[in-house]
This record gives structure tokens, C-alpha cells and sequence, in this order.
């Protein structure tokens, strides 16, 4: 915003006035979108856009995006090249757990072979270990230890997103 004033001192009673200029941005505010969840040990990537002269972060930083892996409230100003401000905030929350389910603890007499079944919906599956098991990678397996085995499911729900479960198989000495 600028005001130029003028001034007449010719004439017998000086005259004088202003007028306002405001430059208006072609461009428009940053929009962070809306509010988000975010998953434990992930991270998101804000972006303010990349059309603006200058840019600042709530960290201090001033890159046209900002990389966040804790909850919080984030804010950005950008400067265009007519020197407007815009700013924007965003509510980054802690994703709640995902719930999942291979079962209680079991137990089986040797050489039984027993079906783990994990809850479905998930995007992959990751068994370990990987011992006497028919697949590490579905929702369903067969599993026969032959001795003492803890088996371990990581689920991705959504990218980045995980849940856990474990599941004990005693197996009796005879």
C-alpha cells in the first residue's frame, strides 16, 4: 500500500492531496488444506505453493514447504512481489491407533498346524518370523512351530499408517 501526495504551491491558496495505491496480488492466498491426522513415526509435507517472493514457517524456516512429523498447529506467511501478506494454518493431530487382531495365545500338540487370522482392510500384511509359516505377506496363514514361537503382524492401513499385534504358540513337549 503507497500514498503519493501532491502539492500546488502556485496557486494563492496551496492546495494539496493524496491518493491511496493499493496493489492487489494476482495470486491466490495459500490454502494448507484442511485440518489432517498424522501416524506415529510419519511424517507430512506441507505445501504453501511455490508462486510467492517470500515465505515463513512457525519453525522460522522459509522453504515453500514444510516437512512435519509431530502434531501441532502450523502456519505459514508468504510475501508476493507486490509485498502482500497472506497467511494460513493447519491442525495437525495425532492419528488415533488402529486397531487390529491375530487372536488370542495358543496352544497346540506338535506337528499341528493352526490358521493366524488377522483383521481384514489393510493394504499389506508382514509376518515374522518367518518360520514354519505358509506366507508373510496375507491376512490369513498357517502356522505349524514345532517349538515355542511368537509371531509378529505389522499392518499398513493407510501409507505410513501401521498397527501391531502379537500372537504366542506354545507348543507341548511330549
Amino acid at each position: 500500500r503507497h500514498v503519493i501526495y501532491g502539492t500546488n504551491p502556485l496557486s494563492c491558496v496551496p492546495v494539496q492531496d493524496s491518493i491511496v495505491i493499493e496493489a492487489n496480488s494476482d495470486e491466490p492466498p495459500p490454502n494448507l488444506g484442511p485440518d489432517r491426522d498424522i501416524c506415529p513415526q510419519n511424517s507430512l509435507v506441507l505445501h504453501a505453493g511455490n508462486k510467492y517472493f517470500s515465505y515463513e514457517w512457525s519453525d522460522g524456516s522459509t522453504d515453500s514447504v514444510l516437512t512435519v512429523n509431530q502434531p501441532g498447529q502450523y502456519w505459514v506467511k508468504v510475501t508476493d512481489s507486490c509485498t502482500n501478506v497472506f497467511t494460513d494454518t493447519i491442525e495437525v493431530r495425532l492419528a488415533a491407533p488402529i486397531p487390529i487382531s491375530i487372536g488370542l495365545d495358543r496352544n497346540i500338540c506338535p506337528k499341528d498346524t493352526i490358521t493366524l487370522q488377522a483383521t481384514s482392510g489393510f493394504i499389506n500384511y508382514q509376518w515374522s518370523p518367518a518360520y514354519n509359516i505358509s506366507s508373510q505377506t496375507t491376512a490369513s496363514v498357517l502356522v505349524s512351530p514345532l517349538v515355542d514361537t511368537i509371531y509378529t503382524l505389522i499392518a499398513e492401513k493407510t501409507p505410513g499408517c501401521f498397527a501391531y499385534d502379537t500372537v504366542s504358540i506354545h507348543v507341548f513337549r511330549v
